[in-house]
């Protein structure tokens, strides 16, 4: 996975996500229509 973290106030993060390649395919990287994206909000009390 590769990924990037970006906090646009205090207590809120963004955080984005790519995973090139997959344990149970042998770590075989993928091509860029199998990518994986992911996507969090994190929000601090």
């Amino acid at each position: 996975m590769v990924g990037s973290s970006y906090t646009p106030l205090d207590k809120i993060r963004l955080t984005f996500e790519a995973t090139l390649a997959e344990s149970y395919d042998d770590y075989k990287f993928k091509n860029s229509n199998n990518l994986r994206w992911f996507s969090r909000v994190s929000i601090g009390f």
